[in-house]
C-alpha cells in the first residue's frame, strides 16, 4: 500500500507539474495576443487623435516638436512589448494563469499604454528642464529623444524612479517655500 501511494503521490506531482507548465504557456500566449491588441488600439486611437487634431487646425504633423512627440510615444509602447519579449524568451516573466484569459488578455493590453506613458512622461520632464541626462553642446534631436522613449518604455520601473525623485524634489522645494513663507512677515489682509 505504501509503495503505491507513492506511487500515486509521485504521478499527481507530475500532473501538477504538466498543469502548471501548460497553464503558464498558454497564459503567455494570452498576454502576447493582449499586447497586441493593446497596441493596436493605442495606435489607433492616437492616429485619429492626430488626425482630428490636424483637421481642426490645433497641429502640424509636420511640425519637429509635433512629430517627436509621437515618435516619443510610439518607441515607448515598442520598449514596453520588447522588455515582455525578452523576459519571456529567458523564463524570468510569470503569470498566474488561474485569474483567467481575460484579465491576463487585460493586463497585457495596458502594457504598451505603459511603456507609452513612461516615454511621454520623461519626455515631457527633459522638455521642461526637470530632468537632463546627458549634458549635451548641441540641441537634443529626434533620434535621441526615441532612444529615450524607448528605453522608458523598456524599464517603465526605473522611468518611475527617476519620476519618483522628481516629485520628491518638488515636494522638498516647496516644503522649503512653505517655511521661508512661515518665517517671513505675514502678508497684510486687503480692505473691503
Amino acid at each position: 500500500v505504501d509503495a503505491l501511494v507513492k506511487q500515486h503521490g509521485r504521478e499527481l506531482a507530475q500532473v501538477n507539474d504538466y498543469y502548471r507548465r501548460a497553464g503558464e504557456n498558454a497564459a503567455r500566449i494570452v498576454y502576447f495576443r493582449g499586447m497586441m491588441w493593446g497596441t493596436v488600439l493605442l495606435a489607433l486611437l492616437v492616429a485619429g487623435g492626430v488626425l482630428g487634431a490636424w483637421a481642426l487646425g490645433w497641429l502640424d504633423p509636420g511640425h519637429e516638436p509635433t512629430y517627436t512627440l509621437f515618435v516619443v510615444v510610439a518607441m515607448g509602447a515598442a520598449g514596453a512589448i520588447l522588455s515582455v519579449m525578452t523576459r519571456m524568451a529567458r523564463d524570468g516573466f510569470s503569470l498566474d494563469f488561474e485569474v483567467g484569459r481575460k484579465s491576463i488578455r487585460y493586463l497585457g493590453g495596458i502594457r504598451p499604454w505603459i511603456g507609452a506613458l513612461s516615454g511621454l512622461a520623461v519626455y515631457m520632464a527633459m522638455k521642461s528642464n526637470l530632468i537632463e541626462f546627458v549634458q549635451a553642446t548641441g540641441p537634443k534631436g529626434i533620434y535621441f529623444y526615441a532612444t529615450i522613449g524607448f528605453v522608458s518604455g523598456f524599464s517603465e520601473r526605473r522611468a518611475k524612479v527617476l519620476l519618483n525623485r522628481i516629485a520628491a524634489e518638488d515636494d522638498d522645494a516647496g516644503s522649503r517655500k512653505g517655511r521661508e513663507r512661515s518665517t517671513a512677515e505675514p502678508v497684510p489682509a486687503l480692505d473691503a
